[in-house]
Parts: structure tokens; sequence; C-alpha cells
């Protein structure tokens, strides 16, 4: 709620940084305030000739500023949602409510949500629309446009073989489709089938497009790109090249189009693709902590480990409290041999949150490499005053102890660690001869 203006406004995380930031504060609606506001707009818009269409978005809640977890939040935010559309939709004749809310909630993950789990991916929101276009004009969508988008949801839900068959059936109507998304899932669908020469088409095609088409569908950029670039023939390398140059660019400005390609290659486990992309991302000027979290994993993976360290020293300038980031960071300090640098990004991790188990541990089998045994002994004495009774953490205290020969507190230890794990085999095994010889 805006208390300036009296309004209450979409929030803008921008508006966190702002001087006159007081003037916000979070207010959720209950369901009579909301049917207020919907009946107002309503007012403005029914006039005896005009219609409307009421839906309720599938679209997740990405945060919450309530004592709620997201999930929580957010099944609240839709039943107040949903209860208020269907309320305003029975009371006005000229209202009707369609349930793209119901259509996106009940149907098959692969096929309905982008990889965030909070957007719902274009090809289905294409068949949403067909959906309400069937409905308000019977017979304006014929068979193959169903089958075609059907086609493209398969695609998206990596279903290659089921989308190839419908694919060989409608070839001529893939051939000559005008819809983005049918031209998109050729082209994928053809590059997973390792059939190159026959995609190639559908990329120039998408090229051509590509400026008004790429706000939409951004991910397909790179896809196109790739295949045009690799081409032997001159003139589809070159515009490959430039696709891919103006795909870096849009990702530099909008980094979130890196990531959504990332993760799909990551899906799809495209080996090829991610080395590309990496070496694409690695050096643009974007801020955007998990993905750099991710190319620099990506990195690493590829043996380039001091690129990868370089890449994450240079993101957590801008980013210095992300913890993945940081976390990221410190294993490759560990890869690459920097145990005294990993060990001060650890300990910012552990000052950060003290009962992060991973950090604690990680930090305290570091201090261990560097032989300050002592000083992992307080680190793993710290954790268990903030996760009291966790195995890994005892079992490693208590070896540390037996070989200081402090034996009555690594044997206390070694018994605590036994119990806390649940005689698990692999702690027996770790301190079989601490356990022995206390016995």
């Amino acid at each position: 709620y805006d208390a300036v203006s009296g309004t209450y406004v979409d929030f803008d995380t921008a508006w966190a940084r702002r001087p006159d930031r007081a003037r916000f504060n979070f207010t959720r609606l209950d369901f009579a305030a909301a049917k207020t506001v919907v009946e107002k707009t309503l007012t403005l818009l029914v006039d005896g000739r005009r219609k409307v269409l009421l839906t309720t978005s599938p679209v997740v809640l990405g945060r919450t500023f309530t004592a709620d977890d997201i999930s929580v939040a957010n099944a609240h935010s839709k039943a107040v949602l949903r209860a208020v559309a269907g309320e305003v939709s029975v009371a006005h004749r000229d209202v009707d409510y369609f349930p793209s809310y119901e259509i996106a909630t009940i149907t098959r993950r692969p096929e309905v949500w982008e990889d965030d789990l909070i957007h719902v991916n274009p090809n289905f929101v294409a068949r949403i629309m067909q959906h309400v276009t069937a409905a308000y004009e019977p017979g304006s969508v014929d068979q193959t446009s169903r089958a075609l988008l059907h086609m493209a949801n398969l695609v998206e839900g990596l279903k290659f073989e089921a989308a190839e068959a419908v694919r060989a059936r409608l070839a001529d109507a893939v051939e000559v489709s005008t819809d983005p998304a049918v031209q998109i899932a050729a082209l994928r669908l053809l590059v997973a089938l390792g059939q190159g020469d026959a995609a190639v088409p559908f990329a120039l095609k998408l090229a051509a497009v590509e400026e008004a088409l790429g706000q939409h569908h951004p991910d397909w950029v790179f896809d196109a790109a790739r295949m045009l670039a690799a081409s032997e023939d001159r003139v589809n390398s070159n515009a490959g090249a430039a696709l891919l140059a103006r795909f870096a660019a849009s990702g530099t400005a909008n980094p979130q189009r890196l990531y959504h390609t990332f993760v799909r290659m990551e899906r799809l486990r495209d080996a090829a693709g991610l080395a590309e992309l990496t070496m694409l991302a690695e050096p643009l000027n974007f801020t955007l902590p998990e993905l750099a979290t991710k190319l620099a994993a990506q990195l690493l993976a590829m043996g380039h480990g001091m690129r990868a360290l370089a890449l994450c020293r240079r993101h957590l300038a801008s980013s210095p409290d992300d913890g993945e980031l940081l976390a990221r960071c410190a294993r490759i300090e560990i890869a690459v041999g920097q145990l005294a640098e990993a060990c001060t990004t650890l300990a910012r991790l552990v000052e950060a949150d003290l009962s992060d188990v991973w950090s604690g541990l990680t930090l305290a089998r570091t201090l261990v490499k560097r032989g300050e045994v002592a000083a992992a002994l307080d680190v793993l004495a710290m954790l268990d005053r903030h996760v009291p009774d966790h195995g890994a953490a005892l079992a490693l205290a208590a070896r540390l102890l037996w070989k200081q020969r402090r034996r009555a507190e690594a044997s206390a230890m070694a018994r605590r660690a036994l119990a806390a794990s649940g005689d698990d085999p692999a702690v027996v095994a770790q301190l079989g001869a601490i356990l022995a010889a206390s016995a």
C-alpha cells in the first residue's frame, strides 16, 4: 500500500532502496477487500455492451512478506482470488469466469511450468488460449492446430518420441506453420533427434523474427544460434554468430534469460550446450548470483578451476552476502588447493548462520587439512551448541579428540555419535577403534 498516493501498487524490489521507501507497506487483502476492488473495476468496464472475461492467474508467488511459508502464502492468495472471481462472475450477467487456474494446476507438471516452478510455459499458455478461443468462437481452432500445439508441449516435456510421431504425421503442416511455438518445438525436436540439417530452416525462420519473438521466448534464441553457427554454409554460420551476439547482449541486460537457458540445458543433459553457454556467458557483465554460481560450477567441471574462482570472486564483489555463491566459491577454493582462502570464505558462511551444518563441517575438515586441529575442534564445538547430536559432526570430533590422545572425551563423543546416527554401520566403521578401546 502506497500511503502517499493512497493506492495499492505492484511490488518492485527497487523500491526497497528508495530514500522514501517508508511510504510503502505490505497489506494482504482479505476476501472482502479484494472483492470490493474487483467490483469497483467492473463498474468502470460493464456498460451493457461490453463483456468481461475474468480469470485467476496460476503464476505462483515469488515472495511473501508474511510469517507463512511461501507455499502456504501462495495457497491463501490463490484461494482468496479464486473465490472472489467465482462470486463476481455469478453476480454479473456480463462477466464470465475462465478456468486457466484450474487448467494449469491439475495438469502434469512437465507440460505446464517453467523450470522456476513459478511461471507457466508459453506453449501451455497458448494451449489455454486455444480453449478460450474455441469456447467463444466455436470452430475457430481446428484439429491440426490443436495437434501441433500438443506436439510443442510434448517437446517441452522432453517426450521426443511422442512428439516425433505427431510431427511425422503432420510434416507439411509443421513446415508451413507460422506459429512460433510450433517452429521452436520443431527446431528443438529435430536437434534432439540428431537431424540438424532438417532443423536449419526452422532456425532461419526464427532468426528472421528474433527481435519481436525473443521477448516472449528468449531461450530458443540460443538453440537457433547454435544450430546456425555450426553450419558449414557461411551465410548460415554468420547469421548464427550474429544471433549469438544479440543473445549475449540481451543476457547482459536480462540475465534471467541466460539462467533459464542454462537450466534447460541441464534438464536436457546437453553437455555441449552447457559448455557453449558457459563460454558465452562467462565474460558478460551481469548481476545474478544464481547464474554466476552455476557458471562457476560448470567451469570447474570443464577443468577451468582458476577461471571458475575468478568468476565467483568477481560476482561476490556485487553480491557479497549471497550464501550459494559463497559456498560455491569455497568448494572451488578447496578444489584448486587454496585452503586458507577457503577457510576464510567458510568462516563467513558460518558467521552468517551458526546452524549451517555443511559450512561448519566443511570448515572443520578444511582446517584439519591445514593441520589446525584445535581450531577445527572449536568449530565443531560451536556447531554442537547450535545443532546438537549431529552424527557426522560428533564422529569427526571424536576422531580428532582421539588423535590428540584425549581418550575419555573421544570415547564419550563417539558414543554420542553412535546414538545420534542410530548405530549407522558407516559411523560404526569410522569409530570402531575408539569404541573398542573404550569398551
